[in-house]
């Protein structure tokens, strides 16, 4: 990102976008050389994790353009879209979990993959995740699941065999495991060291992930 887009932001806008970055500060801790620019560009990551892309990851920028909640964030979108690519999106599953990949375009970081995830966005989320996960087991442990499954069948050689957690997870207190066989083959994502972005809920799973 230039110099010159931090001068043309409005200094409300700044102040949003630094806020932004204190709820998942806990996942980017260990790797404290990151610069504030670093940390400002990921922060524009987590919030656009918030949109549902559709399956056509190409069309990342117009669906941002074309979103109410992006409507007067002209410069964000052109900032994002100028320097991450959409690599994929898995949308709300049962439990609420949400995230994606997105790849560094430019600078020292290209060719770099970001894990994005969604934080408390509806009423699943508060209630699963937040009431009855967090607050009464100590973890948001179906979205921990679902977690850990996309990012298995993601991993995993196309077409090839992958471990996955069943949907009793943690409710005997036991993990049981099962077995699929529909890999995607994007193990090149994560050949280099990954960064893990998300807001409230997305910064814990985003731990989780690490």
């Amino acid at each position: 990102m230039s110099k010159f887009y931090f001068k043309k932001l409005k200094m409300d806008k700044i102040v949003l976008s630094m806020a932004v970055l204190s709820p998942f500060a806990l996942s980017l801790q260990a790797e404290n050389s990151k610069t504030i620019e670093e940390l400002f560009m990921n922060s524009l990551v987590a919030d656009a994790i918030y949109v549902d892309f559709p399956e056509d990851t190409t069309k990342f920028g117009v669906t941002l353009d074309t979103h109410e909640s992006w409507e007067n964030e002209k410069d964000r979108i052109k900032v994002i879209t100028e320097n991450f690519e959409l690599l994929d999106f898995e949308p709300n599953t049962s439990s609420g979990f949400a995230g994606g990949m997105f790849k560094y375009l430019t600078g020292d970081n290209v060719g770099k993959t970001i894990f994005a995830v969604r934080g408390t966005s509806d009423l699943v989320d508060i209630v699963e995740a937040d009431i009855y996960g967090i607050a009464a087991m100590g973890v948001p442990q179906f979205q921990v699941r679902d977690l850990y499954n996309y990012i298995q069948r993601i991993k995993a050689p196309e077409g090839a065999g992958y471990r996955y957690l069943n949907d009793s997870i943690f409710e005997e207190y036991w993990l049981d495991f099962g077995w699929k066989t529909n890999g995607e083959g994007y193990t090149d994502w994560f050949h280099h060291k990954v960064d893990g972005v998300g807001h409230s809920l997305g910064g814990g799973l985003t731990a989780v992930f690490s």
